[in-house]
């Protein structure tokens, strides 16, 4: 198998005949598992395929960490108490009428583009204003966070359910965050709009000064 797999593209059989493969041809494996496979023939293989059951959605949250060295202890620490929720909203997403299936790492990928989508604002702000960044208050700092969270998770995970389950997953969203939900947990003082449903907002973080704001949908049309 190692030598179909070597640049010389040529296999050879038991009964000591050598087949040569032109270069314009591949070879595609489908195996159960790679528990015969030697480390040489899974090292000339282009991709690995793991289940995801096997290795967890964590490793994509800490892969996003890595990428993002910058951040200061203060935000990793609010995104980290943020990131606890991702399993219970998923959970609670799982029951309601979804559009299609969509798996966790699906989501996680999308909701992370969101966030990077705008966080590249606060990282701007923070390279730059670092000092003005150490005295902004806390809470300005978790509802900017939160914020950011909220929105990223709406229209990631909650983008996936019907229309028809909105309005649930916009309730259950909003008593997790709150802490209603979470037994045993201290509850939180989140800001986020409660005259209509989340996914009627848009958030923005403006990266002249870091304010934000949430705008409704219907106000950005001209």
């Amino acid at each position: 198998m190692n030598t179909v797999l070597d640049d010389n593209k040529k296999l050879c059989l038991n009964s000591g005949e050598i087949i040569a493969m032109s270069k314009s041809m591949s070879l595609i494996f489908e195996p159960m598992d790679l528990l015969a496979a030697s480390p040489a023939t899974v090292s000339r293989c282009g991709m690995i395929y793991l289940e995801p059951a096997s290795i967890g959605h964590q490793i994509l949250i800490h892969s996003w960490k890595a990428q993002n060295p910058w951040l200061p202890k203060d935000v990793l620490k609010m995104l980290e108490e943020c990131f606890e929720m991702i399993d219970e909203i998923y959970g609670f997403m799982k029951q309601m009428k979804t559009i299609c299936f969509v798996s966790i790492f699906g989501l996680l990928q999308t909701f992370f583009k969101l966030v990077d989508h705008e966080i590249v604002k606060i990282q701007k702000y923070v390279e730059n204003f670092y000092e003005e960044w150490l005295v902004v208050e806390e809470k300005y700092k978790l509802n900017l966070l939160n914020g950011l969270f909220i929105f990223a998770i709406v229209w990631s995970f909650g983008a996936c359910v019907d229309t028809s389950s909105r309005k649930l997953f916009d309730q259950s969203f909003k008593k997790l965050i709150t802490g209603d939900i979470t037994q045993g947990k201290k509850k939180k003082t989140i800001s986020f709009p409660e005259k209509l449903t989340l996914f009627d907002y848009l958030f923005q973080i403006k990266e002249d000064k870091l304010t934000y704001e949430w705008i409704k949908w219907i106000d950005t049309i001209d």
